[in-house]
């Protein structure tokens, strides 16, 4: 016994020393410096390679090459472009941009990529920037392709924290790939679109990951210009031929592209908390059976242009019979109709398909949403909105549902204003639900994801919301756009100090002003100053105040609804809140100073003429028609007075 116990005490003791087991490679750590040198230099720190394609080179199994922070130009084919070797599952190749100081990869000289993957497996890229050289002129700054994966299948593919920009073609061009991983990443700019490719020739994409990745602006450049002189009129976010699948697709932006948002010919496609907007063509398409997409939101067709097109905010299409498709607390929204909001199997329509609608708002313009008659349709808890068009909101074959019979296409089939905090077409939207939205709490448990867009728990009341946002009780919402935004608080906060009122929106605001009427003086919140510096401390529900955003974002702040609230007036100039989850015409909203006041001015923040004017004696010329939450107002009081908001 005493000898057995003693043999396995030295097992155990060699297998943690990792002397009984298959040695692992360790890899060594390379460097590559805009000082180094390719002929004198070993890859070290101290006397690192000059060139990244170099270096990728010299690359085996479980070594890592980092890349310091530097511009490095890249335009011999094939010498500058990086082409590593594979790695093994236990050991890795990878090329790294030096943490905090991400190097720049600019190519020139109509060069085919910056990186080759062809062929490689188990390669991991993280944290570079890439891009044409904007130091050259004419043909000399043309770039081709960011990042290829064609031409010979690979695997075990991670791309991470990549910023790609301003590329002749495509950002990321794949083609046989099986398990790819693109994390935390931006593709913009680029002239035939983010992420694309050819047909496969060995099962196409396969088992592909995007998260928190950004693909928009496809086709918005091209060789130097704005895209217009593009070649390839239909650049997408995200287009790939068929493929095997799984793609999923999460937690990622597909905006302002010249084609659709996310084209995706591959079976079994997941489309998860994404946001799909103003595209220019269709937003999201699907070719593939067993997709689904799920808390999405996808509006804005068009990107503001009125011109009328034979796009849709979703498209279905397949010739394979039988496929399934679902679509689960998704948000859609078409400003510009004139085209079906929504069409399955319109090229096809004797390919029966099978489509299942799931806590869906779908708001249309004038035209509804098709389904081709040899479809089926399970239609389970919908809101449906089409003002120019209610008597056809969903036409299926031979059968139209109008707005007064929409409750017969399923179950909880509802139709009326969804609600929104703030629609958009060609500008970013707000599409949380405000508190009186038909859609709260009005969809089913039964297959509803556990959480919604923002990654809130749902439900929060007696039931999910539908669309994409579960509201949060207790919670005010406020959409603040670049520049200066006129606000308020459409809560009573849980804490009134300024900083916690702000805490959702720090970083991204310069300055706050109040003006305080009975001190005739502005009081002011500079995040840049000390606490002594500051002379505006506090906002709670009766304050409207003035910031100056650094970039749009949503100010969410914890509270209360108010109940009845009274500001005090003086003669003269005020800035009020309006503390109420309800809009109302103006009027009704200053009935308790009715006569006492000469001008209402509102400032919509993002419009054209983003001043309007309410005048109780004025009979035309009165552009403000509504007082709504989470503004503020400037009202000129004739009298002390208090104005009382219940």
């Amino acid at each position: 016994m005493k000898r057995l116990l003693a043999g396995m005490l030295v097992i155990l003791c060699l297998v943690a020393a990792g002397l009984g087991s298959p040695a692992r490679a360790q890899g060594r750590t390379y460097y590559v410096a805009t000082t180094g040198s390719d002929a004198t230099g070993d890859g070290s720190l101290a006397h690192p390679w000059g060139t990244p394609g170099y270096g990728s080179r010299q690359l085996h199994p479980g070594d890592t090459l980092i890349i310091l922070g530097g511009r490095y130009v890249l335009r011999r084919f094939d010498d500058d472009i990086l082409i590593p070797p594979s790695g093994t599952a236990n050991a890795w190749v990878t090329i790294r941009g030096e943490e905090g100081h991400r190097p720049v990869l600019a190519g020139r000289d109509n060069l085919f990529a910056a990186v080759i993957l062809a062929g490689a497996s188990y390669v991991r890229v993280e944290n570079l920037e890439i891009t044409h050289d904007e130091q050259a002129a004419g043909p000399a700054a043309w770039f081709r392709t960011a990042i290829s994966i064609t031409g010979a299948p690979a695997s075990h593919i991670v791309l991470k924290d990549l910023y790609v920009h301003h590329i002749d073609e495509g950002g990321l061009d794949i083609q046989d790939v099986d398990d790819l991983q693109v994390l935390d990443s931006r593709f913009e700019y680029c002239g035939f679109g983010a992420i694309l490719g050819p047909a496969g020739e060995h099962g196409g994409v396969r088992n592909l990951l995007i998260r928190g990745c950004t693909l928009s602006y496809g086709g918005h450049y091209y060789q130097g210009g704005d895209g217009s002189n593009r070649p390839y009129d239909r650049p997408d976010g995200f287009g790939i031929e068929p493929s095997d699948g799984p793609i999923t697709i999460e937690d990622t932006v597909a905006a302002h592209n010249y084609g659709d948002g996310l084209d995706s010919k591959s079976a079994r496609t997941t489309i998860r908390r994404c946001v799909v907007a103003n595209n220019s063509c269709d937003g999201v398409k699907l070719w593939g059976g067993g997709s689904r997409v799920e808390n999405t939101l996808i509006y804005g067709r068009g990107d503001g242009d009125p011109t009328t097109t034979p796009w849709a905010a979703v498209v279905i299409g397949t010739e394979q019979a039988n496929a399934a498709f679902e679509f689960v607390n998704v948000t859609v929204d078409d400003t510009l109709g004139h085209n079906y909001l929504m069409h399955v199997q319109y090229d096809t329509p004797n390919v029966p398909v099978t489509l299942t609608l799931r806590n869906g708002i779908w708001r249309g313009a004038d035209s509804p949403i098709y389904v081709a008659g040899a479809s089926t349709v399970i239609a389970d808890h919908n809101l449906f909105y089409f003002p120019d068009s209610p008597d056809e909101v969903f036409v299926h074959g031979d059968t139209t549902y109008t707005s007064a019979n929409i409750g017969a296409l399923g179950v909880g089939s509802l139709y009326g204003d969804p609600r929104f905090v703030a629609r958009a077409w060609g500008a970013d939207g707000d599409y949380h639900l405000l508190a009186d939205s038909p859609a709260v709490d009005a969809g089913t448990p039964v297959g509803a994801p556990p959480d919604d867009l923002d990654g809130n728990l749902r439900p929060v009341g007696a039931a999910p919301d539908l669309g994409a946002y579960e509201r949060q009780q207790g919670v005010g919402t406020v959409s603040l756009v670049a520049g200066w935004n006129l606000a308020s608080i459409p809560v009573v906060p849980e804490s009134s100090a300024i900083t916690d009122v702000l805490q959702s929106i720090a970083g991204k605001y310069a300055i706050v002003h109040s003006w305080d009427a009975a001190a005739q003086g502005w009081r002011t919140y500079n995040p840049a100053l000390p606490p002594e510096g500051q002379t505006l401390l506090a906002l709670d529900e009766k304050t409207a105040f003035w910031i100056l955003m650094t970039e749009p974002a949503a100010l969410a702040v914890r509270g209360t609804p108010p109940s009845a609230t009274s500001q005090a007036l003086r003669v003269g100039w005020n800035l009020v809140a309006y503390p109420s989850a309800t809009p109302r015409p103006v009027a009704d909203a200053l009935a308790s100073i009715a006569g006492k006041y000469s001008i209402v001015w509102g400032y919509y923040a993002g419009e054209p003429q983003p001043w309007k004017r309410y005048n109780p004696s004025a009979t035309i010329g009165n552009d403000l028609a509504n007082l709504e939450p989470g503004r503020g107002y400037w009202v000129r009081a004739t009298q002390e007075c208090a104005l009382v908001i219940e």
